[in-house]
This record gives C-alpha cells, sequence and structure tokens, in this order.
C-alpha cells in the first residue's frame, strides 16, 4: 500500500473510531437521562398514586391520617418527576395536591390542601378544613372551573393554569394566600377531572394538583394564561407544544382516574 494511502487509511479508521465512540457515549447519557425522568414517574408517582387510590376505597372512612400521608408521597413523587423535567432542585419546586370541599349551608365551594411534597421549605400546612380558601376568591381555581373571579370572566374548558411570573399582572391574579408572594412567582396547576360516563361526555373534579417555584420562568416555554384569556383555543396549543404541561397533566388525569369514585362515594 502507497504510504500515503496508509495515512488516510489510518486517519479514517480513528475517526469512524471516534464516530462510534460518541454514539455510545450519546446513546448511553441519552439511556441515563431517560431513566432519570422515567424511575420516578414508575417507581415513585404511579406505585404511590396506587397505594391512595387503594386506601380511598377500602378505609378512608376509619384512616384519615394514613390517606394524608399517602398524599404527601404522591406529591414528592410529582415533584422529583417535574424537577427532573425542569431542571429544578427540591428546594427550588413544590407541588401539591388540593381537594374541593363539601359547601356550607349553600355557600361557594371550598379548596383544602391534602398534602404537600417534601421538603416543605416552611411552609404552613393548613391540611385541615378551618384552612381552606373560597374557590370563587381564588383566579387559579376560578380559571379552571370557568368562574368570575372578581377581576376576569374565565372561558370554561381550561385544562391548565400557567403563568411565569405572578407579580407581572399584578391585581389581575387573586389569591387568598397571605403573602403568597413569599413561596411562588410560577405555577402549573391541574385540575383533577374524572369521567362520570363511558362516553367522557359528563366529568366530575377532584381538586387539583398543583406544582410553584419561588423561581420566575420556571417552567420552560409555557405560556401566561393572563396573556390567552380572550383566545383559549390559542393558549391550549401553546400549552399542549410544552413537555411541562404533558407531564404535568398525565399526573393529574391518573389521580382524578384513581380517586374520581372514591371522592364521588365521599360526598355521598
Amino acid at each position: 500500500m502507497d504510504p500515503g494511502d496508509a495515512i488516510v487509511a489510518a486517519k479514517w479508521t480513528w475517526g469512524v473510531g471516534r464516530w462510534i465512540a460518541r454514539r455510545k457515549f450519546v446513546r448511553r447519557w441519552s439511556d441515563k437521562s431517560k431513566l432519570k425522568l422515567l424511575t420516578p414517574l414508575h417507581h415513585g408517582f404511579l406505585h404511590a398514586a396506587r397505594r391512595l387510590s387503594c386506601q380511598m376505597h377500602q378505609e378512608w372512612d376509619r384512616h384519615h391520617a394514613i390517606a394524608a400521608n399517602l398524599a404527601v408521597d404522591v406529591c414528592t413523587a410529582c415533584r422529583m418527576g417535574m424537577g427532573g423535567l425542569v431542571n429544578l432542585s427540591p428546594n427550588q419546586l413544590h407541588c401539591c395536591l388540593k381537594v374541593v370541599l363539601p359547601q356550607i349551608d349553600g355557600g361557594s365551594e371550598r379548596v383544602g390542601t391534602w398534602g404537600r411534597s417534601t421538603p416543605t421549605d416552611g411552609r404552613p400546612q393548613d391540611l385541615d378544613d378551618d384552612q381552606a380558601h373560597l374557590v370563587d376568591e381564588n383566579s387559579v381555581w376560578c380559571a379552571l372551573t370557568g368562574r368570575f373571579d372578581g377581576e376576569t370572566h374565565w372561558p370554561e374548558g381550561l385544562t391548565c393554569f400557567s403563568c411565569n411570573d405572578l407579580a407581572k399582572y399584578g391585581s389581575k391574579f387573586h389569591c387568598t394566600r397571605p403573602h403568597w408572594s413569599k413561596y411562588y412567582h410560577s405555577v402549573l396547576v391541574f385540575p383533577l377531572r374524572y369521567a362520570q360516563n363511558t362516553a367522557g361526555t359528563l366529568m366530575g373534579n377532584v381538586g387539583f394538583l398543583a406544582f410553584d417555584s419561588h423561581k420566575t420562568n420556571a417552567f420552560p416555554e409555557i405560556p401566561d394564561i393572563f396573556n390567552y384569556v380572550e383566545r383559549p383555543a390559542e393558549y391550549l396549543d401553546a400549552l399542549h407544544k410544552t413537555p411541562a404541561f404533558h407531564l404535568g397533566a398525565l399526573f393529574a388525569d391518573t389521580l382524578g382516574t384513581f380517586l374520581g369514585s372514591a371522592y364521588d362515594s365521599s360526598r355521598h
């Protein structure tokens, strides 16, 4: 072989070897990245949601504390899964599970916190009926139930409340939690809906799954809902292009399906 050809062949072989090695490295890195996201979903969220569903169906009336502890596990698993996706540490992202409570004397529905992810970062627990908040006085709950919050007439059919900078919208955001800005600026909230007929045309709502962060722009690419009040279809289109929406909706739809029938039974 001509010496020049030998050098060319050697360089080609070396280049191919580097390409193969790089491909293997990228594949290994990709596999680890996928496992980092999927493992918490499977072993964390789905297993915790399954245990909570079982507790709700079998012993809800006798063991409320056990169900509350399982709700904490579900919230923590959701926080871990979402945190892995948006690259936020445990102290940068919080998740809570809220339930719609029965009306009192025909008054407005209320929303109470059932479980919070750990670490709580000093957040008040408010896990009892006395600390529940009226639906009509909260922009998030009103937006997801198609109501008027005193400032905005929210359209029906919204499946997520998303905003990366609540302070930016000032008085448009209504919340009865004191000093809410101490705890969050970015939020991503989903209704826990479930089908009440086989056609899926009649839906019930257990409550809400809420992710929040004290950071602004914590959820990459999500649209700010306040910019789309008059354009709900465009808002939904924008949401559907973001991975964070689909992951949160997966959590919420699964929980709604698991808990729906038990929730209905507890209200009657």
